[in-house]
């Protein structure tokens, strides 16, 4: 019976250190999200500044016409 217990007790060990180990993946993940998410707000605003309409082109044409 106790051989028993200290499996299962290292199962647990085992386990908890790798939902740790998951857990901080996925925080770093959701960091690099919100950092990507600003980017991808930032160039949406300055591409509407420039003029630009979602898949069209910009309204004015190029400067070589």
């Amino acid at each position: 019976m106790e051989e028993r217990f200290r499996i299962l007790e290292t199962k647990y060990a085992y386990q908890e250190h790798e939902i740790t180990k998951l857990s901080d993946v996925i925080f770093k993940q959701q960091l690099a999200i919100d950092k990507l998410e600003a980017q991808m707000k930032k160039i949406t605003d300055q591409l509407r500044d420039l003029g630009f309409q979602g898949d069209n082109a910009p309204n004015q044409p190029p400067p070589h016409y």
